[in-house]
């Protein structure tokens, strides 16, 4: 996330899961401010503890998280998601 300068504020990671749908991870409190004073056409939900995202990486990773789902994962792209259980 950037200030009205462009300078770095926060990381996080935004996903686009549908059109007009994004779920975002970063600090929700300073994002619902944002929304609020922006004047921008928007809802937001809340949905820490519903929702949980967790980055993984290394040569075995994908192999750790197919044992992990019970999931194929080999179809996700670089830098791609999807949702498992």
């Amino acid at each position: 996330m950037c200030d009205d300068y462009g300078l770095d504020i926060m990381d996080g990671m935004m996903l686009r899961t549908d059109e007009d749908e994004f779920l975002n991870y970063c600090l929700a409190p300073w994002m619902q401010y944002c929304l609020e004073t922006s004047g921008m056409d928007v809802e937001s939900e809340d949905l820490t503890g519903k929702v949980f995202l967790f980055q993984i990486a290394g040569p075995r990773s994908l192999e750790v998280l197919e044992a992990a789902s019970g999931d194929n994962l080999h179809d996700i792209k670089f830098l791609g998601h999807r949702m498992s259980k």
